[in-house]
């Protein structure tokens, strides 16, 4: 099978336009294309049918404006939207009976604590008296609420814990007495003071933190 000569120019070199008989009048192909508008191919006599002419340059500081507008808009919406949300309440669940009188033991047994550590700092005789019949009406609330307790949860663990609770005050309250009792006599025994806080780091300490864990256990067995 023969192969054929490779391509070469033509003898004589085609001319740039090709001659026309006449004038061609009729549009060969017109298409709406969505970046410039309307093009026109066809009998134009200068060049393709283009848009009016705008300059980007008196356009463009309405565009900064704008987009200014907006984004200075939507940092202030998000701003309020932020505000609206902060004072908003913050959802509580509704707390039971049983672990309001948890939060409020754990609440007395502290204040009782810090009453116990005030007892020992004070150098005024009627200011001790004032914060020892303070400690004992401490003392008697924490005691009542704990009674209130005991008649209202007959169930078998809470009865346990609520027991040995009221066990570990009435141990703290005797070492509470023993304490005051200490600090009344500092004005003739200087050992007094020393001998008190003695009880408050040891004794006192000791009932505090039973207390505490007691407390702790009966939010978990609520809590389950």
């Amino acid at each position: 099978m023969g192969t054929k000569p490779p391509a070469s120019d033509p003898p004589k070199p085609r001319l740039a336009e090709a001659k026309r008989d006449k004038q061609d009048d009729g549009i060969v192909q017109a298409v709406i294309y969505p970046a410039i508008g309307i093009a026109r191919v066809g009998s134009s006599d200068g060049a393709f049918g283009l848009p009016p002419w705008v300059d980007p340059q008196a356009v463009l500081p309405w565009r900064r404006w704008a987009v200014t507008v907006a984004v200075v808009a939507a940092i202030c919406l998000g701003y309020m939207w932020c505000l609206k949300k902060a004072a908003e309440p913050m959802p509580v669940e509704p707390m039971s009976g049983s672990t309001r009188t948890i939060h409020q033991l754990a609440q007395k047994v502290d204040e009782m604590r810090g009453l116990e550590s005030f007892e020992l700092i004070i150098e005024n005789a009627p200011e001790r008296r004032e914060i020892a019949a303070r400690l004992r009406q401490k003392w008697l609330g924490i005691n009542a609420l704990v009674k209130a307790a005991v008649a209202a949860m007959p169930e078998e663990q809470d009865q346990i814990i609520l027991k040995a609770l009221a066990l570990s005050l009435d141990g703290s309250r005797q070492v509470q007495q023993r304490m005051i009792e200490q600090m009344a006599t500092a004005a003739l025994d200087r050992n007094a003071v020393a001998k008190a806080r003695v009880m408050f780091s040891g004794e006192s300490m000791q009932h505090y933190k039973a207390m505490l864990k007691l407390l702790e256990r009966w939010t978990v067995l609520h809590d389950k």
